[in-house]
């Protein structure tokens, strides 16, 4: 997201799933295990600790995914958060 003044912003010219890896305007470079393997993790701590109450009705563990998003990678991840939740 880019502020182009005090209430004004843009974030669809420079969105991208850098969560996921480096995109290089076609396809990503490499894949960040690490930081998926993180995301995965926090759904784990917060399921541990908020999962079973009654406030918790669902969990959303990658918001709106990137159409570019490696789908094999987006799939992998789901499956394995979906596991915790």
């Amino acid at each position: 997201m880019v502020w182009s003044d005090e209430t004004h912003f843009k974030h669809w010219s420079i969105e991208n799933a850098s969560w996921m890896g480096h995109w290089n305007g076609q396809k990503y470079d490499w894949i960040n295990t690490e930081n998926i393997q993180w995301g995965v993790d926090n759904v784990t701590k917060l399921m541990n600790m908020w999962g079973r109450h009654p406030a918790v009705y669902a969990l959303e563990p990658a918001n709106e995914p990137w159409w570019n998003s490696d789908i094999p990678t987006l799939k992998d991840f789901y499956r394995s958060v979906r596991k915790e939740i």
